[in-house]
């Protein structure tokens, strides 16, 4: 069967297909820019480049820095315009990928693509796969409208699930063979903290430390700056005694799910900070070959229902 991934989160796609070209056939379509990690790369698929890419990496940084100097920042017309040019041309890309497939569309996030997805490929089945703040924040109204369009709905975390919600929960896949090497610590007195969102401050970090586990020290990592290669990430996290998961930082998601981050820290060993929480063995039951069996079923289904 013929498998298309649209988008990349956290590098799901890239793990997920590990898995699925063992039996199908798997292309990912998404932007190099998202997968700042190379962890779709990692597992041997390029993605999507613009010329516009380090303009657009320009504008994520200025968003995340609200003290940096703002003139002819991400606001500006000449910003806006590359913005448009740079998504016109990857949703070109889009439409040529998936043009005529009536296999699977697995679109991550990207929930404004479905109309024009459906459009190209009428005779695929498409399923929409939420992340996050991509449904955290968005209004219920406003993505069922779009939901539409996609023949079923998946949330990586249960979290992301509304009451009387017909989105199914499947838990984030992690590659055990590749984070399966464990270390002794070289810095266990040291929990890191790997950080993407501008709500994901040191100070919130610190402070969630102090909650957790004031007798250690702080490793704050901010990866939007300095992406760490997911190749050299199960060396890094190794190295030391904890993980500070960024996911409710200041309490502000009273979470009970990991991150993909503090799934890796647990797979290779390294007790979880989570919302005052110590986790040390979710991993387990998100196994990325699990994960993928449970995707075939479901693909299934939405074929039979095509």
């Amino acid at each position: 069967m013929k498998i298309i991934h649209v988008g990349s989160h956290a590098g799901v796609p890239g793990i997920l297909a590990k898995y699925q070209r063992e039996t199908h056939d798997v292309e990912l379509v998404y932007r190099d820019l998202d997968d700042p990690g190379g962890t779709c790369g990692y597992y041997g698929y390029a993605g999507y480049k613009s010329p516009i890419d380090p303009l657009v990496q320009r504008v994520r940084l200025w968003r995340h820095s609200r003290t940096a100097d703002r003139t002819g920042g991400g606001n500006s017309a000449t910003v806006q315009r590359g913005r448009q040019v740079a998504n016109h041309r990857y949703h070109k890309e889009i439409r040529n990928r998936c043009k005529g497939c009536k296999g699977i569309i697995h679109v991550h996030g990207a929930y404004t693509l479905l109309p024009m997805i459906r459009k190209v490929a009428p005779d695929a089945g498409i399923v929409i796969h939420y992340h996050g703040t991509d449904r955290r924040t968005g209004k219920q109204e406003y993505l069922k409208q779009y939901e539409e369009y996609a023949d079923y709905v998946l949330v990586s975390t249960p979290d992301l699930l509304r009451k009387d919600d017909h989105a199914e929960w499947v838990r984030n896949p992690i590659d055990l063979e590749h984070f399966g090497k464990r270390n002794k610590p070289k810095e266990a007195d040291t929990a890191p903290c790997i950080a993407w969102l501008p709500s994901d401050t040191e100070e919130a970090a610190r402070r969630e430390l102090d909650r957790s586990r004031p007798d250690l020290k702080l490793h704050y990592h901010n990866r939007l700056k300095d992406p760490i290669p997911y190749r050299d990430m199960p060396q890094m996290l190794s190295r030391y005694g904890y993980y500070l998961d960024v996911k409710g930082l200041d309490g502000a998601l009273d979470m009970i799910a990991s991150s993909m981050i503090g799934l890796q820290a647990q797979a290779v060993g390294r007790p979880t900070l989570l919302n005052g929480r110590i986790v040390c063995d979710q991993h387990v039951l998100h196994d990325g070959g699990v994960v993928a069996k449970r995707l075939d079923e479901i693909y299934s289904t939405v074929r039979q229902n095509a």
